[in-house]
Protein backbone atom coordinates (compact mmCIF):
# COMPACT_ATOMS: atom_id res chain seq x y z
CA UNK A 1 0.00 0.00 0.00
CA UNK A 2 1.37 3.41 -0.97
CA UNK A 3 1.55 5.99 1.77
CA UNK A 4 0.72 9.63 1.11
CA UNK A 5 2.15 12.71 2.80
CA UNK A 6 1.06 16.32 2.48
CA UNK A 7 3.61 19.03 3.27
CA UNK A 8 2.22 22.50 3.98
CA UNK A 9 4.89 25.06 3.06
CA UNK A 10 3.38 28.51 2.65
CA UNK A 11 6.50 30.59 3.26
CA UNK A 12 8.60 32.42 0.68
CA UNK A 13 10.82 31.11 -2.11
CA UNK A 14 13.89 30.52 0.06
CA UNK A 15 12.01 28.32 2.52
CA UNK A 16 10.38 26.36 -0.28
CA UNK A 17 13.78 25.71 -1.88
CA UNK A 18 15.17 24.60 1.48
CA UNK A 19 12.28 22.14 1.80
CA UNK A 20 13.63 20.14 -1.14
CA UNK A 21 15.72 17.72 1.02
CA UNK A 22 12.58 16.76 2.96
CA UNK A 23 10.50 16.32 -0.20
CA UNK A 24 13.25 14.26 -1.85
CA UNK A 25 13.61 11.94 1.13
CA UNK A 26 9.88 11.42 1.64
CA UNK A 27 9.38 10.76 -2.07
CA UNK A 28 11.36 7.53 -1.66
CA UNK A 29 8.71 6.05 0.62
CA UNK A 30 5.55 8.08 0.06
CA UNK A 31 3.47 9.99 -2.45
CA UNK A 32 4.15 13.62 -1.57
CA UNK A 33 1.76 16.52 -2.03
CA UNK A 34 2.99 20.08 -1.58
CA UNK A 35 0.58 22.77 -0.40
CA UNK A 36 2.08 26.12 -1.40
CA UNK A 37 1.12 29.71 -2.02
CA UNK A 38 -0.11 30.01 -5.60
CA UNK A 39 2.78 32.24 -6.73
CA UNK A 40 5.30 29.48 -5.94
CA UNK A 41 3.37 26.60 -7.51
CA UNK A 42 5.70 26.45 -10.56
CA UNK A 43 8.71 25.76 -8.31
CA UNK A 44 6.78 23.24 -6.22
CA UNK A 45 5.89 21.41 -9.45
CA UNK A 46 9.61 20.74 -9.98
CA UNK A 47 9.65 18.89 -6.65
CA UNK A 48 6.52 16.76 -6.98
CA UNK A 49 3.69 16.04 -9.40
CA UNK A 50 1.13 16.69 -6.66
CA UNK A 51 0.90 20.44 -6.00
CA UNK A 52 -1.99 22.17 -4.27
CA UNK A 53 -1.84 25.94 -4.62
CA UNK A 54 -3.58 28.24 -2.15
CA UNK A 55 -4.08 31.96 -2.74
CA UNK A 56 -3.37 33.46 0.67
CA UNK A 57 -2.56 37.03 -0.36
CA UNK A 58 -5.54 38.55 1.42
CA UNK A 59 -5.54 36.15 4.34
CA UNK A 60 -1.86 36.54 5.20
CA UNK A 61 -2.18 40.31 4.97
CA UNK A 62 -4.13 40.35 8.21
CA UNK A 63 -2.54 41.42 11.45
CA UNK A 64 -0.14 38.85 12.89
CA UNK A 65 -1.88 39.38 16.25
CA UNK A 66 -5.20 38.32 14.76
CA UNK A 67 -5.31 34.51 14.62
CA UNK A 68 -6.64 32.82 11.51
CA UNK A 69 -9.74 30.83 12.41
CA UNK A 70 -10.83 27.58 10.84
CA UNK A 71 -13.89 29.19 9.28
CA UNK A 72 -11.57 31.67 7.54
CA UNK A 73 -9.71 29.00 5.64
CA UNK A 74 -12.42 26.44 4.90
CA UNK A 75 -13.44 28.15 1.62
CA UNK A 76 -9.79 27.99 0.51
CA UNK A 77 -9.22 24.35 1.35
CA UNK A 78 -12.56 22.78 0.49
CA UNK A 79 -10.72 20.84 -2.19
CA UNK A 80 -8.43 19.33 0.46
CA UNK A 81 -11.21 17.98 2.64
CA UNK A 82 -11.82 15.09 0.26
CA UNK A 83 -8.12 14.25 -0.13
CA UNK A 84 -7.06 12.36 2.99
CA UNK A 85 -3.37 11.68 3.60
CA UNK A 86 -1.61 9.28 5.91
CA UNK A 87 0.43 12.17 7.28
CA UNK A 88 0.34 15.97 7.15
CA UNK A 89 3.45 18.02 7.96
CA UNK A 90 3.12 21.75 8.58
CA UNK A 91 6.42 23.63 8.24
CA UNK A 92 5.22 27.15 9.06
CA UNK A 93 4.41 29.09 12.22
CA UNK A 94 1.64 31.24 10.75
CA UNK A 95 -1.81 30.37 12.06
CA UNK A 96 -3.20 30.22 8.50
CA UNK A 97 -0.69 27.53 7.55
CA UNK A 98 -1.40 25.55 10.70
CA UNK A 99 -5.16 25.84 10.17
CA UNK A 100 -4.86 24.64 6.56
CA UNK A 101 -2.80 21.65 7.72
CA UNK A 102 -5.50 20.77 10.25
CA UNK A 103 -8.16 20.97 7.53
CA UNK A 104 -6.58 18.05 5.64
CA UNK A 105 -7.93 14.68 6.83
CA UNK A 106 -5.06 12.59 8.19
CA UNK A 107 -4.10 9.94 10.68
CA UNK A 108 -1.02 11.79 11.90
CA UNK A 109 -0.12 15.49 12.15
CA UNK A 110 3.46 16.80 12.44
CA UNK A 111 4.78 20.31 12.85
CA UNK A 112 3.19 23.34 14.52
CA UNK A 113 -0.45 22.75 15.43
CA UNK A 114 -2.97 25.56 15.14
CA UNK A 115 -3.72 25.82 18.86
CA UNK A 116 0.00 25.81 19.71
CA UNK A 117 0.78 28.49 17.12
CA UNK A 118 -1.89 30.76 18.56
CA UNK A 119 -0.49 30.19 22.06
CA UNK A 120 3.11 30.68 20.87
CA UNK A 121 4.41 27.29 21.98
CA UNK A 122 6.20 24.49 20.11
CA UNK A 123 4.39 21.26 19.37
CA UNK A 124 6.98 18.54 18.68
CA UNK A 125 10.68 17.78 18.89
CA UNK A 126 11.49 19.11 15.41
CA UNK A 127 9.84 22.45 16.09
CA UNK A 128 11.37 22.66 19.55
CA UNK A 129 14.81 22.21 18.01
CA UNK A 130 14.12 25.03 15.58
CA UNK A 131 13.00 27.29 18.43
CA UNK A 132 16.05 26.45 20.53
CA UNK A 133 18.42 27.18 17.64
CA UNK A 134 16.81 30.57 17.03
CA UNK A 135 17.09 31.57 20.69
CA UNK A 136 20.74 30.66 21.23
CA UNK A 137 24.02 31.22 19.41
CA UNK A 138 22.97 31.02 15.79
CA UNK A 139 26.49 30.18 14.70
CA UNK A 140 25.77 26.82 16.30
CA UNK A 141 22.94 24.38 15.76
CA UNK A 142 21.65 22.56 12.70
CA UNK A 143 20.60 23.69 9.27
CA UNK A 144 16.92 24.42 8.71
CA UNK A 145 16.80 21.87 5.87
CA UNK A 146 18.20 19.15 8.13
CA UNK A 147 15.72 19.97 10.89
CA UNK A 148 12.86 19.68 8.42
CA UNK A 149 14.37 16.54 6.86
CA UNK A 150 14.09 14.98 10.32
CA UNK A 151 10.40 14.49 9.56
CA UNK A 152 11.56 11.87 7.04
CA UNK A 153 13.50 9.83 9.59
CA UNK A 154 14.08 6.28 8.38
CA UNK A 155 14.46 7.24 4.73
CA UNK A 156 17.88 7.64 3.14
CA UNK A 157 19.55 11.03 2.79
CA UNK A 158 19.12 12.29 -0.79
CA UNK A 159 21.75 14.61 -2.25
CA UNK A 160 20.37 14.94 -5.75
CA UNK A 161 19.68 18.36 -7.24
CA UNK A 162 16.31 19.71 -8.24
CA UNK A 163 15.65 18.68 -11.85
CA UNK A 164 15.66 21.54 -14.36
CA UNK A 165 13.62 20.64 -17.46
CA UNK A 166 15.15 21.36 -20.84
CA UNK A 167 12.49 23.92 -21.78
CA UNK A 168 13.30 26.08 -18.77
CA UNK A 169 17.03 25.92 -19.46
CA UNK A 170 16.26 27.00 -23.00
CA UNK A 171 14.20 29.93 -21.72
CA UNK A 172 17.19 31.03 -19.64
CA UNK A 173 19.47 30.85 -22.68
CA UNK A 174 17.01 32.80 -24.81
CA UNK A 175 16.64 35.52 -22.17
CA UNK A 176 20.41 36.00 -22.01
CA UNK A 177 20.63 36.05 -25.80
CA UNK A 178 17.89 38.70 -26.00
CA UNK A 179 20.07 40.90 -23.80
CA UNK A 180 23.14 40.38 -25.98
CA UNK A 181 25.00 37.73 -23.94
CA UNK A 182 26.22 34.45 -25.40
CA UNK A 183 27.12 31.39 -23.31
CA UNK A 184 30.59 30.77 -24.68
CA UNK A 185 31.70 31.21 -21.06
CA UNK A 186 29.27 30.33 -18.25
CA UNK A 187 28.29 33.53 -16.41
CA UNK A 188 28.47 34.38 -12.73
CA UNK A 189 25.15 35.56 -11.29
CA UNK A 190 24.94 38.21 -8.59
CA UNK A 191 21.71 38.33 -6.58
CA UNK A 192 21.87 42.04 -5.79
CA UNK A 193 18.65 42.30 -3.79
CA UNK A 194 17.29 40.71 -0.62
CA UNK A 195 13.90 40.05 0.87
CA UNK A 196 14.59 42.07 4.02
CA UNK A 197 16.05 45.57 4.32
CA UNK A 198 18.69 44.54 6.87
CA UNK A 199 20.23 42.12 4.35
CA UNK A 200 20.65 44.48 1.40
CA UNK A 201 24.18 45.36 0.34
CA UNK A 202 24.77 48.78 -1.27
CA UNK A 203 25.97 48.93 -4.86
CA UNK A 204 29.35 50.24 -3.65
CA UNK A 205 29.95 46.86 -1.95
CA UNK A 206 28.94 44.86 -5.02
CA UNK A 207 30.84 46.95 -7.54
CA UNK A 208 34.46 45.82 -6.89
CA UNK A 209 33.39 42.16 -6.81
CA UNK A 210 31.61 42.46 -10.15
CA UNK A 211 34.56 44.31 -11.71
CA UNK A 212 36.91 41.54 -10.53
CA UNK A 213 34.70 38.78 -11.90
CA UNK A 214 34.35 40.52 -15.28
CA UNK A 215 38.05 39.79 -15.88
CA UNK A 216 37.20 36.07 -15.80
CA UNK A 217 33.56 35.61 -16.81
CA UNK A 218 30.44 37.51 -17.90
CA UNK A 219 28.11 38.68 -15.12
CA UNK A 220 24.33 38.52 -14.79
CA UNK A 221 22.49 40.65 -12.21
CA UNK A 222 19.33 39.01 -10.89
CA UNK A 223 16.68 39.95 -8.37
CA UNK A 224 12.97 40.48 -7.89
CA UNK A 225 10.76 43.31 -9.03
CA UNK A 226 11.24 46.29 -6.73
CA UNK A 227 14.99 45.66 -6.43
CA UNK A 228 16.00 47.45 -9.63
CA UNK A 229 17.69 50.46 -8.01
CA UNK A 230 20.90 48.71 -6.96
CA UNK A 231 21.22 46.98 -10.34
CA UNK A 232 20.69 50.23 -12.25
CA UNK A 233 23.38 51.96 -10.17
CA UNK A 234 25.79 49.13 -10.91
CA UNK A 235 25.08 49.22 -14.63
CA UNK A 236 25.69 52.97 -14.75
CA UNK A 237 28.87 52.81 -12.68
CA UNK A 238 30.53 49.84 -14.38
CA UNK A 239 29.36 50.53 -17.95
CA UNK A 240 30.56 47.19 -19.34
CA UNK A 241 29.48 45.88 -22.77
CA UNK A 242 26.10 44.13 -22.84
CA UNK A 243 27.82 40.92 -23.88
CA UNK A 244 29.67 40.94 -20.53
CA UNK A 245 27.22 42.49 -18.04
CA UNK A 246 23.46 41.95 -18.19
CA UNK A 247 20.80 43.32 -15.86
CA UNK A 248 17.89 40.86 -15.47
CA UNK A 249 16.56 42.16 -12.14
CA UNK A 250 12.78 41.94 -12.25
CA UNK A 251 12.79 40.60 -15.82
CA UNK A 252 12.20 36.86 -15.44
CA UNK A 253 9.47 34.63 -14.12
CA UNK A 254 10.32 31.86 -11.67
CA UNK A 255 10.73 29.05 -14.19
CA UNK A 256 12.91 31.18 -16.46
CA UNK A 257 14.95 32.07 -13.38
CA UNK A 258 15.48 28.35 -12.70
CA UNK A 259 16.72 27.88 -16.26
CA UNK A 260 18.91 30.95 -15.99
CA UNK A 261 20.50 29.80 -12.74
CA UNK A 262 21.22 26.39 -14.28
CA UNK A 263 23.46 28.09 -16.89
CA UNK A 264 25.65 29.79 -14.27
CA UNK A 265 29.12 28.86 -13.13
CA UNK A 266 28.58 30.48 -9.74
CA UNK A 267 25.79 32.37 -7.94
CA UNK A 268 26.68 35.06 -5.39
CA UNK A 269 24.24 36.58 -2.91
CA UNK A 270 23.06 37.09 0.63
CA UNK A 271 20.53 34.84 2.39
CA UNK A 272 17.73 35.22 -0.15
CA UNK A 273 15.37 33.07 -2.19
CA UNK A 274 17.31 33.06 -5.47
CA UNK A 275 20.49 31.87 -3.71
CA UNK A 276 18.64 28.93 -2.11
CA UNK A 277 16.98 28.10 -5.42
CA UNK A 278 20.40 28.04 -7.12
CA UNK A 279 21.72 25.68 -4.44
CA UNK A 280 18.71 23.38 -4.89
CA UNK A 281 19.31 23.33 -8.66
CA UNK A 282 22.90 22.23 -7.99
CA UNK A 283 24.81 25.41 -8.86
CA UNK A 284 27.77 26.34 -6.64
CA UNK A 285 27.00 29.34 -4.43
CA UNK A 286 29.01 32.01 -2.61
CA UNK A 287 26.88 33.27 0.27
CA UNK A 288 27.49 36.53 2.12
CA UNK A 289 26.12 36.22 5.65
CA UNK A 290 26.03 39.04 8.21
CA UNK A 291 23.60 40.81 10.52
CA UNK A 292 20.85 38.34 11.40
CA UNK A 293 21.91 35.72 8.85
CA UNK A 294 23.32 32.46 10.22
CA UNK A 295 25.09 30.38 7.59
CA UNK A 296 24.91 27.30 9.81
CA UNK A 297 21.13 27.47 9.87
CA UNK A 298 20.27 28.90 6.46
CA UNK A 299 23.42 28.77 4.34
CA UNK A 300 23.21 27.43 0.76
CA UNK A 301 22.40 23.73 1.17
CA UNK A 302 24.54 21.15 -0.59
CA UNK A 303 28.14 20.13 -1.10
CA UNK A 304 30.92 22.59 -1.94
CA UNK A 305 29.19 25.92 -1.33
CA UNK A 306 31.16 28.74 0.31
CA UNK A 307 30.07 31.48 2.71
CA UNK A 308 31.76 34.65 3.90
CA UNK A 309 30.70 35.45 7.47
CA UNK A 310 31.89 37.30 10.60
CA UNK A 311 33.71 35.27 13.22
CA UNK A 312 33.53 37.75 16.11
CA UNK A 313 31.35 36.64 19.07
CA UNK A 314 28.02 38.46 19.14
CA UNK A 315 28.23 39.48 15.49
CA UNK A 316 24.71 38.19 14.79
CA UNK A 317 21.86 40.54 15.60
CA UNK A 318 18.16 39.89 15.89
CA UNK A 319 16.23 40.85 12.78
CA UNK A 320 14.28 43.41 14.83
CA UNK A 321 17.55 45.23 15.63
CA UNK A 322 18.40 45.78 11.97
CA UNK A 323 16.54 49.03 11.38
CA UNK A 324 19.14 50.27 8.93
CA UNK A 325 22.53 49.31 7.52
CA UNK A 326 24.40 51.01 10.37
CA UNK A 327 22.91 48.52 12.84
CA UNK A 328 25.30 45.80 11.74
CA UNK A 329 28.89 45.41 10.65
CA UNK A 330 28.80 45.40 6.86
CA UNK A 331 30.99 42.84 5.09
CA UNK A 332 34.14 44.43 3.64
CA UNK A 333 34.14 44.55 -0.15
CA UNK A 334 37.69 43.22 -0.40
CA UNK A 335 36.68 40.11 1.55
CA UNK A 336 33.78 39.47 -0.81
CA UNK A 337 36.11 39.83 -3.79
CA UNK A 338 38.57 37.40 -2.21
CA UNK A 339 36.04 34.65 -1.50
CA UNK A 340 34.52 34.85 -4.99
CA UNK A 341 37.88 34.81 -6.74
CA UNK A 342 39.06 31.92 -4.57
CA UNK A 343 36.15 29.87 -5.91
CA UNK A 344 36.80 30.88 -9.53
CA UNK A 345 40.57 30.31 -9.26
CA UNK A 346 40.42 27.25 -6.95
CA UNK A 347 42.79 28.81 -4.44
CA UNK A 348 42.77 29.30 -0.68
CA UNK A 349 40.92 32.45 0.47
CA UNK A 350 42.52 35.07 2.73
CA UNK A 351 39.68 36.84 4.57
CA UNK A 352 40.22 40.07 6.55
CA UNK A 353 40.45 39.97 10.35
CA UNK A 354 37.16 39.22 12.06
CA UNK A 355 35.75 37.39 9.03
CA UNK A 356 35.95 33.78 7.92
CA UNK A 357 35.34 31.66 4.85
CA UNK A 358 33.47 28.40 5.36
CA UNK A 359 32.81 25.59 2.90
CA UNK A 360 29.90 23.17 3.08
CA UNK A 361 30.30 19.41 3.19
CA UNK A 362 27.48 16.87 3.04
CA UNK A 363 27.57 13.93 5.44
CA UNK A 364 25.10 11.17 6.27
CA UNK A 365 23.78 13.42 9.04
CA UNK A 366 23.31 16.49 6.84
CA UNK A 367 25.36 19.58 6.11
CA UNK A 368 28.47 20.67 8.01
CA UNK A 369 30.78 23.66 7.55
CA UNK A 370 34.58 23.69 7.49
CA UNK A 371 36.66 26.81 8.02
CA UNK A 372 38.85 27.19 4.91
CA UNK A 373 40.11 30.72 5.39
Amino acid sequence: MTHSTAIVQLARLGDLAQSWPLVARLSQVSQVSLVVNSGLAPIAALMTDNVISIDLKGLLGRSAKEPILFEDIFPLVRCLAGSPHDRVINLNFHSASAAIAEAIPTKFHSGPRWADVVKGVASDSQVEELFEASQGDRNRGRHLSDIWAGYASGSAVVQESLHTPYEYRQKGIELLASEGMSLDIAPVAFVVGAGLAGRVLPYSTWEPAIRAVLNHAPVVLIGAKGEEAVAESLMSSIAAPRSELVNLVGKSDLLTLVGLLAQCRLVVGVDTGALHLAAAVGVKCAGIFFGSMSYRQTGPYGDGHTVFAPTRPGSLLAESALRNLSATEMPPARGIVDVIMSMLDSRAPCPPAGWGVFRSCMTTGGISWDLVG
